[in-house]
């Protein structure tokens, strides 16, 4: 710094060295999203687990960060197989071989496929390949359908990856699946102060008794008893 020159108000973000885990488990601490960091909004967040659940249900608040937890750790799984510092205070992971992504697509209205029935070719896909090694991201699968039907949906596509050994990131709003005995749920914060409004810190812990579309629609009463009570 040159003198005379005001201090940098420029938020910094640590990269470290990873290492392999031989046991299956992962450990990183203050993971966080690199496209975030470059204009300085970065949460860190940590992710764990022993090795014997490898499936992470991530549930909670609308716009709490979900989906870019789950592409910060893609970003650190990919550079770590290219031998790269890791955007995280800490990481201590296995050596993934693949990482595969189910994102939630357009409806393919020309070709006459509807985007349930494209989730489930990619599911299947996916579990055609998928093994110990890899990491799958999926994020809003079978979100078409029912809850019912897209918790089935769920469930066996959960349980097809814990038989490969295959590890997962599922971001869902369907409660249930985070109650699956094999998988470690996730949440996404409100912040303490305001809690109409997101923290982006995904912690351990059940799913929310309530999503920010149920506290919206009180907000501006368009609960059911309150529609019917207007209508009747």
């Amino acid at each position: 710094m040159k003198d005379n020159e005001p201090p940098s108000t420029e938020k910094r973000y640590p990269f470290s060295i990873p290492s392999f885990t031989k046991d299956g488990s992962i450990h990183v601490k203050g993971l966080y999203n690199l496209l975030l960091a470059k204009v300085g909004k970065a949460v860190p967040n940590d992710i764990h687990t022993d090795g014997v659940r490898r499936i992470f249900i991530i549930t909670g608040m609308n716009g709490g960060g979900k989906t870019t937890f789950t592409i910060s750790l893609g970003q650190l799984v990919f550079l770590s197989t290219l031998g790269l510092p890791v955007p995280a205070t800490e990481a201590r992971i296995p050596f993934f071989t693949s990482i595969m992504t189910a994102f939630s697509v357009e409806e393919d209205r020309r070709g006459g496929v509807s985007r349930l029935e494209q989730d489930v070719v990619r599911a299947l896909e996916i579990l055609k390949h998928a093994n110990t090694s890899t990491l799958v991201i999926a994020n809003e699968l079978f979100s078409t359908t029912t809850s019912d039907e897209g918790f089935q949906l769920a469930k066996l596509f959960l349980s097809e990856l814990r038989e490969r050994g295959a590890y997962c990131l599922y971001v869902t709003f369907i409660p249930r699946v985070a109650s699956l005995d094999f998988v470690i749920s996730l949440v996404a914060m409100p912040s303490p102060e305001e809690p109409e409004k997101p923290s982006y810190k995904i912690l351990p812990g059940g799913p929310p008794s309530e999503y920010m579309a149920i506290r919206i629609a009180a907000k501006y009463r368009l609960l059911y008893d309150e529609l019917r009570g207007m209508l009747s």
